[in-house]
């Protein structure tokens, strides 16, 4: 399970990529949640997809799932 903050960049295609609270063999990869700034361990294939986002210019735009459901649940009580 993954979220990216893909409104940041439309034409940024992340593949799917796994991450947990606790480090594991797979996912040893720290970054921090850009909305709650909470601590997660990503594996390296999508930890690098985030670093590359980065590296481009811009925010970090990984958010973890519980950030995602409460910014798509504020999204569907306020539309655009």
């Amino acid at each position: 399970m993954y979220t990216t903050r893909e409104q940041f960049d439309p034409d940024l295609d992340y593949a799917p990529g796994s991450y947990s609270k606790l480090p594991s063999e797979v996912n040893c990869y720290n970054m921090y949640c850009s909305s709650c700034h909470g601590s997660f361990y990503l594996d390296k294939d999508f930890y690098e997809q985030i670093v590359n986002a980065m590296e481009r210019g811009l925010d970090n735009p990984f958010v973890c799932e519980e950030c995602q459901d409460e910014i798509d649940e504020l999204d569907q009580m306020h539309p655009h």
